[in-house]
């Protein structure tokens, strides 16, 4: 059998070395590159949670301080019950995004504003009218959402947990009469899902959609 010459020998211990190099490069390289997925996907993740908390909390103090307000602007019937028809809607309606009570004027004598509250001639319907859209331009700073709706009605308040969990933009699912019905404060939003916007290229909401609901104090 013929000997393999000591050059030969050299030749092949040095490309075996280098073949054994160059895989562990790119080894190196696929490891790195997953990593850098995996933290990207994290920090994704970990900012839509902070969206989503953020959202949370401009809902839940826009429905506390329009809940306050409300309560110093009721309707009293003989007894002295209270109501609240000048806020009470029967559905969801879209968030105006432009607060019409922002850098108004005072009226004049042949004309009134209802966001010029300081005026003589404000009713409880212009006040009310006001407060909703004060209402209304806290909740357009809400960030990231696609859809955003509110409505204020007469609802059964044993039904609103079950109501949060599967939240429709279609029906605000308010049942106006019973034992237990109250005025409640409803948000709805939905949100992008950034993972899947970032596969697909087109947003895509499913799932996302988010309820808070607040009921108003006798």
């Amino acid at each position: 059998m013929k000997k393999m010459s000591p050059n030969r020998t050299k030749m092949l211990k040095k490309q075996s070395v280098k073949g054994a190099t160059l895989i562990e490069v790119l080894v190196s390289v696929f490891l790195l590159t997953f990593g850098i997925l995996g933290l990207m996907a994290a920090q994704l993740r970990s900012v839509s949670a902070v969206s989503e908390s953020e959202n949370h909390a401009i809902a839940a103090q826009a429905a506390e301080n329009l809940a306050e307000a409300m309560q110093v602007n009721p309707d009293l019937d003989s007894t002295g019950k209270r109501s609240y028809k000048n806020y009470i809607q029967t559905g969801f309606k879209n968030v105006a995004k432009i607060n019409t009570c922002v850098n108004r004027t005072k009226p004049t004598a042949s004309s009134k504003d209802a966001c010029a509250l300081g005026s003589d001639s404000i009713t409880k319907a212009d006040l009310a009218k006001a407060q909703l859209g004060e209402f209304q331009y806290v909740l357009s700073q809400m960030p990231n959402t696609v859809q955003l709706k509110y409505t204020i009605c007469l609802d059964d308040t044993t039904t609103l947990a079950q109501e949060a969990k599967n939240p429709s933009f279609t029906d605000a699912k308010c049942d106006n009469t019973g034992a237990n019905v109250k005025p409640v404060i409803k948000v709805i939003w939905s949100s992008l899902n950034n993972q899947k916007e970032t596969e697909t290229g087109v947003p895509d909401t499913a799932g996302s959609e988010q309820l808070y609901y607040l009921v108003v104090s006798d």
